[in-house]
């Protein structure tokens, strides 16, 4: 059945109507009241009944309005409601897509790539086993053996990154916890993890805290070729400050959060949830990633 105009309208369209309309309406019965129906009622009735009606009529009049403007305001809040709804709904649908593309990347990663890479740094050795008495051709197999097992390292980091993290049943300590020892294991590192859980982490923090620790460990496993990386989650001064260091090569920042695509990343996160990202490293001194975001009741860092 088709609608009327009424009901096709915004409900801000509805509101912003019965704004125009209702007070010139209410001023045109008033008027008439006083002008027809008060001296009818006096004349016929007598003052009493005239004074009983116009006082019931100016007492109703006011509960009425802000009756009507209450539902509408009502509606209008159950509509916007229902509206956020919709958009959570429909972002955790996306979630749930992305999450299961990446899943199959990595499987498709781990059953064709890495295997196929695998395979090939195992024929290299055993080719450079058979042919040591060509010192050239042992060299040049032992450096592309060697490469197909630094490619072959990456590619299990890259499928160990495309396997999102729930953390809405572990919580999201833990499963920060389990990234990090993930990643160590992976890399060979050894770490120290400290994450404050006295912290309230508020929730719209979590995703970027996350990428954060991501980012700066993947940075760490491409560049620095560091042993041991230390995570550290705290409160200061009223902001959470996220460290991730490592003891790796270090490089010469050139300050002003300038550097790569990761680190232009990972500074924009930061400012867009308000906070400030700042980076130390020196050659051979390894490198620190500092990032400091406001909590709640914060309007700076």
């Amino acid at each position: 059945m088709k609608k009327f105009a009424w009901q096709q309208m915004r409900l801000i369209d509805r509101v912003r109507w019965l704004r125009y309309i209702l007070p010139p309406l209410l001023v045109f019965i008033v008027i008439f009241y006083q002008l027809g129906v008060a001296q009818a009622l006096e004349n016929n009735f007598g003052h009493s009944v005239h004074y009983g009606v116009e006082v019931a009529f100016y007492s109703l009049t006011g509960p009425v309005v802000t009756w009507l403007m209450l539902a509408w305001v009502e509606r209008k809040l159950a509509d916007q409601d229902q509206l956020e709804q919709q958009i959570q709904a429909a972002e955790q649908e996306k979630a749930s897509v992305i999450g299961e593309e990446r899943a199959r990347i990595a499987r498709d990663l781990h059953d064709g790539m890495a295997q196929t890479l695998y395979f090939l740094a195992l024929k290299t050795d055993m080719l450079r086993q058979k042919l040591s008495k060509d010192d050239e051709v042992v060299q040049e197999l032992r450096s592309i053996g060697k490469s197909l097992r630094q490619i072959i390292q990456d590619v299990r980091r890259t499928i160990f990154a495309l396997h999102a993290l729930d953390w809405s049943k572990e919580g999201f300590l833990p499963a920060l916890n389990r990234l990090i020892d993930g990643f160590a294991e992976q890399m060979g590192w050894q770490t120290s993890v400290s994450l404050d859980e006295q912290i309230d982490i508020p929730a719209r923090l979590e995703p970027t805290i996350f990428r954060l620790v991501q980012e700066s460990l993947n940075n760490a496993a491409k560049h620095a070729q560091a042993t041991k990386v230390d995570v550290t989650l705290e409160k200061e001064n009223g902001n959470l400050r996220l460290l991730v260091q490592d003891n790796g090569l270090g490089f010469i920042h050139p300050g002003n959060n300038n550097g790569g695509l990761g680190l232009n990343q990972m500074a924009g996160r930061v400012t867009a949830a308000g906070g400030m990202f700042h980076i130390e490293s020196r050659p051979g001194s390894g490198t620190a990633v500092i990032s400091r975001l406001p909590l709640p009741g914060k309007d700076h860092v």
